[in-house]
């Protein structure tokens, strides 16, 4: 495996949160600043603003034509690019929303208020789920659609059923004392990253933990799962970026601002494109870089 920074791209006035993939050429950032823009993975240069909410941005993702944003207020703005159209503001959360997670009939929103909203495609809420008394950080759902993980800052992983959304298990103690980020590999085997800085896998049937690793020296604040190799990509606070080889979870490489010039703050959010061709990472130094990677 070969990696090599492809494009290091400037822009935001403040940290960057999240990432989420256009198109397999195209991807969109958002950030302290409340600007959303569109950047090209593979060439650098100016991005394209989208769009300004004027307030902090945690989270974004797409659902068809429709841009979802999550705000640290709890405000959720929805942009539709086919209509061209004004952002259109909602607000049910009473703190920030720090995941954002789209299904085929229904959008969930994770808050810091330990809720989770339920909402249709034209964001009308139709539940509220309470899943803690602490805010909840991440959620994500298995490959087959069977399972929806949520982490928590309260230690826990929760595991709800995607139909009913009830719960269906619980992880206590994943990690002291913030779950940050959660993902799915190889069927029934989750993977979660905490403020404790380690990288852990589950199985999801049982609850058993298989690894534990200290993964980074401070929290992990993103996980991404390769579209089609056996590799992770952790993002952390100590600067730098990890692969893994999710087989055996062993450490590939680390991307650190020494021999790869990467990121000289907080990694906050990681992103595969389609292809898996590149992997890009967005940082509190106000950076995206994109990252060539060759099999």
């Amino acid at each position: 495996m070969i990696i090599n920074q492809c494009a290091r791209f400037k822009g935001h006035n403040s940290a960057i949160y999240s990432l989420v993939e256009l198109d397999q050429e195209n991807f969109l950032s958002a950030g302290g600043d409340g600007w959303v823009a569109r950047w090209s993975v593979k060439q650098e240069g100016d991005g394209k603003l989208l769009c300004d909410v004027k307030e902090q941005i945690f989270s974004i993702a797409l659902h068809k034509d429709v841009l979802l944003i999550g705000c640290m207020d709890g405000h959720l703005y929805q942009v539709d690019f086919s209509q061209g159209s004004d952002p259109r503001k909602i607000q049910y959360h009473k703190k920030g929303i720090f995941d954002i997670l789209t299904l085929d009939h229904c959008i969930l929103t994770a808050g810091g208020d330990g809720k989770i909203g339920v909402w249709d495609t034209d964001l009308n809420l139709l539940e509220v789920l309470s899943i803690s008394h602490h805010s909840l950080r991440s959620i994500s759902i298995s490959p087959d659609q069977s399972m929806i993980a949520v982490g928590a800052s309260d230690s826990k992983i929760y595991l709800l059923d995607p139909g009913s959304f009830s719960l269906i298990s619980q992880i206590n103690k994943a990690h002291d004392p913030s779950v940050f980020c959660t993902s799915f590999i190889n069927g029934n085997s989750l993977i979660s990253g905490g403020r404790d800085a380690r990288l852990k896998r589950w199985d999801v049937a049982t609850g058993d933990m298989h690894d534990d690793i200290n993964a980074h020296w401070y929290t992990i604040n993103s996980l991404a799962v390769h579209p089609t190799q056996p590799i992770l990509a952790t993002g952390s606070r100590d600067r730098t970026i990890r692969l893994w080889n999710t087989d055996d979870m062993s450490p590939i490489v680390t991307l650190d601002q020494a021999q790869y010039d990467g990121h000289v703050n907080s990694v906050n959010t990681l992103l595969w494109n389609g292809s898996g061709s590149h992997l890009v990472s967005a940082s509190d130094d106000r950076t995206i870089i994109s990252w060539e990677c060759k099999f």
